[in-house]
């Protein structure tokens, strides 16, 4: 009983938090600014955007925000650690909490990029050598086995860490997120590469994934050229 009154407790302490945080950026808005929204974290800042993380907001569950509220809704790479029930809430939600002609966008592996890898090129092996790191053992017990080692089956196990790594929870395609987005109501709803859309003001996602053995990105939207194996945008309008 008191462990569950604890819980309770944190979760009203953390929507009092959230409550405080949206209306600290509103207020901020200068008149006739969008209220743009970024779900599940991101990894820069980006002025005159609202970051929500994980802890401030479950996308699986009823976003906090009143009907009509939001003019952009952007997610990288956040969908597919939610399970596809969660994933069709934060789309029917998004919906919900969007102006009309509002825009939802959101950015994730999808099942039609990776079908069609390849990592054969000089940016494919860097790519794999996190890869690599993610699957250290495997790599050692292959080399103590007398075989290559994880780069010679790169399809093999990245096939696996993008469907069984990082806390992933379901890959989707970027035909169905766009077939659910239009059954759910969405006016329009289109399929693009990283870095292109409608507005270039909302492509803010990374241009390139996995190639730095680092964490530092800073330089990412510094580079005019795209390496992203596994990801595709699905943009929507309500």
């Amino acid at each position: 009983m008191i462990k569950a009154f604890k819980k309770l407790l944190k979760k009203l302490f953390q929507a009092q938090i959230l409550e405080k945080h949206i209306r600290k950026y509103k207020n901020g808005l200068k008149p006739g600014e969008k209220f743009k929204v970024i779900f599940g974290g991101h990894w820069a800042n980006h002025a005159n955007w609202l970051t929500l993380t994980e802890v401030d907001q479950d996308i699986a569950r009823p976003l906090s925000f009143s009907d009509g509220s939001v003019d952009v809704i952007f997610s990288e790479h956040v969908l597919e650690h939610v399970p596809f029930l969660g994933g069709i809430s934060f789309m029917k939600e998004s919906l919900r909490i969007l102006k009309p002609g509002g825009v939802f966008r959101v950015v994730t592996p999808t099942l039609e990029k990776i079908l069609a890898l390849s990592l054969e090129d000089e940016r494919g092996r860097i790519y794999m050598q996190n890869i690599e790191r993610f699957y250290a053992k495997e790599d050692a017990v292959l080399a103590d086995l007398g075989l290559k080692g994880v780069s010679a089956s790169y399809h093999v196990f990245y096939c696996n860490s993008i469907f069984t790594g990082f806390g992933h929870k379901f890959i989707w395609s970027a035909e169905l997120i766009r077939n659910v987005l239009k059954s759910l109501g969405y006016s329009e709803a289109h399929i693009y590469e990283v870095g292109q859309g409608e507005n270039e003001e909302y492509c803010i996602e990374r241009r390139r994934r996995g190639l730095y053995l680092g964490d530092d990105w800073r330089e990412d939207r510094s580079e005019k050229f795209v390496y992203d194996v596994d990801s595709l945008v699905v943009e929507a309008k309500k």
